[in-house]
């Protein structure tokens, strides 16, 4: 079964949330959003959306950064990346988008099929954190 558009969280979200519990750091915070273009095979028709890796630290074919809009209800947390008309200024290849934190290390990142995105084209992209354990059956400490 083909895969269109993918999404993963990042081991960095992990560490970093477990260094926060355990008072060694803050409690990772989305603060930048990225839009690039990589992890695909082009020559299939359609493309074929290759797996992120869990330790992906650049982005790949970056071209754009910006401040993402970050709501949290019922157990998710709801990311919105815009890129305004005008934010490019030449055509480009678009099809990941990365969540970072405070320190620019990427947290999570989501995988759409290649599209062009140019100047006066306006393009957001939306993420979804769930947290379903926060609903009817939360987790049991032992």
């Amino acid at each position: 079964m083909a895969t269109y558009s993918a999404a993963k969280m990042l081991t960095a979200y992990y560490e970093r949330t477990a260094q926060s519990v355990a008072s060694n750091g803050n409690c990772p915070r989305i603060v930048e959003f990225r839009f690039g273009h990589g992890y695909v095979d082009e020559t299939t028709d359609p493309p074929t959306l290759l797996p992120i890796p869990s330790d992906l630290n650049t982005v790949p074919g970056e071209f754009y950064t910006g401040i993402p809009e970050v709501e949290s209800s019922g157990g998710r947390v709801i990311v919105k990346c815009t890129l305004p008309p005008g934010g490019v200024t030449v055509p480009h290849k678009y099809s990941i988008t990365t969540l970072h934190d405070d320190d620019g290390t990427i947290l999570a990142a989501m995988q759409d099929l290649p599209d062009w995105i140019t100047p006066t084209d306006e393009h957001v992209a939306y993420g979804y954190l769930d947290y379903p354990h926060l609903s009817e059956n939360p987790p049991a400490a032992i």
